[in-house]
């Protein structure tokens, strides 16, 4: 997609919590185990190893709400040599022994501590610089002879196992000794800033007319399911949850605290006293962000970040199972790519010429073929928006192989009308649909409509009488979001 519509579209905020103080670099050892440290990269000081929620490693920028803090702890009797613990999970960097293909084994961290070379190379392209390897690693203490150490995957966010000698750049780190002053912040607050409160069994929080908390399903919710919070943090007063309509604030959430739950992704509200609050009868939830009203009615999507892991799409169809027909009607499909197609090697795909028929309750078959294998550590997922609200809420993992084949079902409850689907296949371990991908994105369009209803066959869009968003009669020459044959499409 042009990168016009990507920036018109995307509602994406990227902002960093600056650093607290007295922040000073590493030049030489014992590291001490009384302190705590950020671990920065050599060649681009702005970017820090942080561990993501499902235990991966990336490079992030410097913000006190991602897991960036470490302690090296020595381990007795052994120069230079430590165990690294991450301060908020407490888990430890795991092997940097390479697995598989070389470049390709992302670090990750362990419940088990694991030893690890860490000491600075007078010799490393940026002097005085520092190499962390593990020690089951051949040669792990001797750069001469470039031994598997911690690397940033060049041109991602990535960390993986790559050598560690005089000349690999992307292979040198400075510790960097600071405040411990992590503080998970799963949200951004401010009144635009809305989100659901989603529990383990996809059920989403709401505040009935009487006031009470009860959870249900987005599509049986007859309160308030939309809140955002406000406050500057645990440590500075904490927060206060609104009503996402009326503005109405909690009175009770005073001064309440957020903190991670012990099942992965979730959190949980603490009130002053430090007590667990209860909601509804639960207490434990993720954060699911909600689009505007405005964003919502039109299905307006966010576009996550994309980057390159060598591969692209090839071919990919979506069509009803089966002859794909209602009696002597017959259901459109998605044939991607299409005459019209560029051979421009997209990462992220809006596919907009083409629209699936699918009727409510049929069983579909999806089928993509990528241009080379998908590194082994390349996860698929499908998303889908039943409701029509822009949120992607459903979410399917796939089997993902260079050929791919899967099949989904149509809810019976899936409204009737245009909706959205999305593929993404991603390296970074992030799995949320709005989530920034290593790898590729595939946004397609899907039309359901009931079992017995009377179908079109597929058409070019391009044909139908176009309108901009106030109703006046336009073309599609430029990039945007245009009203084409009574429907809402996007135009790349």
């Amino acid at each position: 997609m042009h990168q016009s519509v990507y920036f018109a579209l995307s509602a994406i905020a990227c902002f960093a919590t600056a650093a607290t103080a007295q922040a000073q670099k590493a030049t030489s050892g014992p590291l001490s185990a009384e302190l705590v440290y950020r671990i920065q990269s050599a060649p681009d000081e702005q970017v820090f190893i942080t561990e993501t929620d499902e235990h991966s490693l990336t490079v992030t920028t410097k913000d006190n709400a991602r897991r960036q803090f470490w302690k090296f702890i020595p381990v007795e009797g052994q120069q230079d040599v430590y165990y690294v613990q991450n301060t908020a999970t407490h888990r430890y960097l795991a092997s940097t022994i390479a697995t598989g293909e070389a470049g390709k084994t992302a670090i990750t961290t362990s419940n088990m501590p694991v030893a690890y070379f860490v000491a600075p190379n007078p010799k490393a392209k940026t002097a005085g610089a520092w190499t962390l390897s593990s020690t089951d690693v051949p040669n792990y203490s001797d750069r001469s002879k470039t031994p598997m150490g911690l690397n940033r995957k060049g041109g991602t966010h990535l960390v993986v196992a790559w050598q560690a000698g005089h000349n690999n750049a992307n292979s040198y780190w400075w510790p960097v000794a600071t405040t411990d002053s992590y503080e998970v912040r799963p949200f951004q607050t401010g009144s635009d800033r809305l989100y659901a409160l989603v529990d383990e069994t996809g059920r989403w929080l709401q505040v009935n007319g009487d006031g009470d908390f009860s959870w249900t399903t987005p599509e049986a919710a007859e309160g308030e399911t939309s809140f955002y919070m406000e406050g500057q943090g645990n440590s500075k007063g904490g927060y206060k949850l609104h009503h996402g309509t009326s503005h109405k604030a909690l009175n009770e959430s005073e001064a309440w605290s957020i903190v991670e739950d012990e099942l992965t992704g979730f959190y949980g509200w603490e009130n002053a006293a430090h007590q667990r609050v209860k909601l509804g009868g639960e207490t434990r939830f993720r954060f699911m962000a909600q689009r505007t009203p405005l964003m919502r009615r039109l299905q307006i999507y966010d576009y996550p970040c994309t980057t390159t892991d060598n591969y692209t799409w090839t071919s990919l169809s979506v069509a009803a199972k089966g002859e794909a027909k209602e009696g002597a009607k017959v259901l459109a499909s998605i044939n991607y790519p299409d005459a019209k197609a560029k051979n421009d090697r997209e990462l992220h795909v809006v596919f907009s010429r083409q629209m699936a028929d699918l009727p409510q309750k049929d069983v579909v078959k999806l089928n993509f073929k990528l241009s080379a294998n998908p590194p082994k550590d390349a996860k698929a997922y499908l998303y889908f928006d039943w409701n029509h609200d822009g949120i992607f809420e459903v979410q399917q993992p796939l089997t993902l192989q260079r050929t791919t084949n899967a099949e989904f079902t149509v809810p019976e409850t899936a409204l009737k009308g245009n909706t959205r689907f999305r593929i993404r296949l991603t390296s970074n371990g992030l799995t949320g649909a709005d989530d920034e991908v290593v790898g590729l994105i595939f946004d397609g369009f899907l039309n359901v409509v009931v079992p017995t209803g009377v179908q079109r066959p597929t058409v070019n869009r391009s044909d139908a009488h176009t309108y901009d968003l106030s109703g006046r009669p336009t073309s599609t020459a430029t990039p945007g979001l245009y009203i084409v044959g009574g429907k809402k499409v996007v135009q790349p």
